[in-house]
């Protein structure tokens, strides 16, 4: 009897053993998961992926040329490439709207500029300005505005300029970064020209960077959507 109270215990605690191993290892293999970095998250390796509005911009490198308007107006023209890629899973809406002009930070005065969106063709590497270019401009300072709905994977090839006067005795005008404005805090030491309220729900608005010299301004120039929500 007293022999089968011991088997017992025995089989009890080569039992507990048993239990507390395999918990052993389903703990260490939980904790070996590789874990979502933020290198992984620019990559597309992202959880909450396509819940969500994933829009990649990438501004290249500032040019320049110069235009004379029907009334022999001299300007400055400024232009970057811009590059929008949808990232994500699902349709967005892109939306750019500049104002008719804007106007310099208080300290230059009442001088004003413009801001243009510019077709693919501008955005280009190794193509300069052609006279059809030129010629078409007036069209783009016009309508100072685009839409376009990018699918999964689409890639919108833009280029996006300032236009002021060559005779201003202030500062050009430069755009720099477009950028999704989706956290406070960006560009800190820069003036906003533009205040708008912010879009909510699925809706966030795009901001544009211009430089004035050694200073920096931010305007409110559009907004992405996800039809989809």
């Amino acid at each position: 009897m007293k022999n089968r109270s011991s088997r017992h215990r025995l089989f009890i605690i080569l039992l507990f053993v048993h239990f507390v191993g395999i918990a052993a290892l389903i703990v260490w293999s939980c904790t070996q998961q590789p874990s979502i970095t933020h290198l992984d998250r620019e990559r597309g390796v992202d959880q909450h992926r396509g819940s969500a509005i994933d829009l990649h911009i990438d501004n290249r490198i500032n040019r320049g040329a110069d235009y004379t308007d029907a009334q022999g107006n001299k300007y400055n023209l400024r232009y970057i490439p811009v590059v929008i890629t949808n990232d994500g899973l699902l349709p967005t809406d892109f939306q750019l709207d500049f104002l008719e002009r804007y106007s310099y930070p208080s300290q230059h005065g009442d001088e004003t500029f413009k801001v243009i969106p510019l077709p693919r063709e501008w955005a280009l590497d190794g193509v300069g300005v052609t006279d059809s270019m030129m010629q078409a401009l007036p069209k783009h300072i016009n309508n100072p505005s685009i839409k376009e709905t990018l699918a999964p994977g689409d890639e919108l090839v833009i280029a996006i300029g300032t236009l002021y006067p060559m005779s201003t005795k202030y500062s050009g005008v430069l755009p720099n970064t477009l950028f999704l404005n989706s956290e406070d805090g960006l560009f800190p030491a820069c003036r906003w020209l533009t205040i708008e309220a912010q879009p909510s729900g699925p809706q966030v608005s795009l901001g544009l960077k211009l430089v004035f010299g050694d200073r920096c301004a931010i305007i409110r120039c559009g907004q992405i959507t996800n039809p989809a929500r």
